[in-house]
């Protein structure tokens, strides 16, 4: 045997041993590597056993049709994890926060770092997210804090995931709004569309008590104001188009 063909019977003694070892079984009708030799003249009959069993021999028009050693056994992939089915927490993100900290280099009420942080949890997989600022940051573009990219505020609200909390101007001075006083969570009417913005109703969640109060001054308080008309007509604090 010359040293080719030893060198070959080595390479696939390893071959044979690296399959048995791995459950993997080589096809010896789909292999043309003990051909090798034969096919560049080296030797015209090479002993070459797989196995112990002698390897077929294909003639030419054959092996240029055949592909090279073939494993039976499909090797196994690793399992794709199956996608998150548990429900994630509903994310209130107060928005003058995150927008005044983000544009605090500039003096501005940045709407990208809102848009930053929505796009952060729609990352982490949460679907039920919902931004709260004032009602008068909508489209305040001029002011001593101005509002860049407004048009995100639009993107966000299309989407369902921005709502404006109440804010009023009397004498053309803004007074306090009510986003860092209480947090408003929309809560869809039972038997409504959910797709409309109008069949929401706002619940305070400030504390048990809150509730109580609102409905002991709606009760009995504002009924008396407005007898007495210490009340302000709604044209007065509203602001002008």
């Amino acid at each position: 045997m010359s040293t080719i063909e030893r060198q070959l019977q080595i390479a696939i003694r390893k071959i044979t041993d690296w399959t048995n070892s791995n459950g993997f079984v080589i096809s010896n009708q789909k292999t043309i590597c003990m051909h090798f030799c034969r096919k560049r003249g080296l030797h015209p009959d090479p002993e070459i056993t797989l196995n112990g069993v002698a390897l077929p021999y294909q003639p030419p028009s054959k092996r240029a049709r055949t592909g090279p050693a073939v494993l039976d056994k499909t090797p196994s992939l690793p399992k794709v994890p199956r996608p998150m089915t548990v429900k994630l927490r509903p994310v209130v993100i107060d928005g003058s926060n995150v927008a005044r900290d983000h544009g605090l280099a500039t003096n501005t009420y940045s709407c990208k770092g809102i848009k930053i942080s929505v796009d952060y949890f729609l990352r982490r997989g949460h679907t039920e997210i919902t931004v709260f600022i004032p009602k008068f940051r909508k489209h305040r573009i001029l002011g001593p804090i101005p509002t860049t990219d407004p048009i995100i505020l639009d993107e966000l609200e299309k989407a369902g995931m921005l709502s404006y909390s109440p804010s009023r101007t009397i004498d053309g001075l803004r007074q306090s709004c009510y986003d860092d006083r209480a947090i408003v969570i929309p809560i869809a009417k039972p038997g409504k569309d959910p797709h409309d913005a109008g069949n929401y109703r706002p619940i305070a969640l400030t504390s048990c008590l809150c509730k109580l109060m609102e409905r002991m001054v709606n009760a009995r308080l504002v009924y008396c104001l407005e007898e007495q008309r210490c009340l302000i007509s709604v044209s007065e604090w509203l602001p002008t188009p």
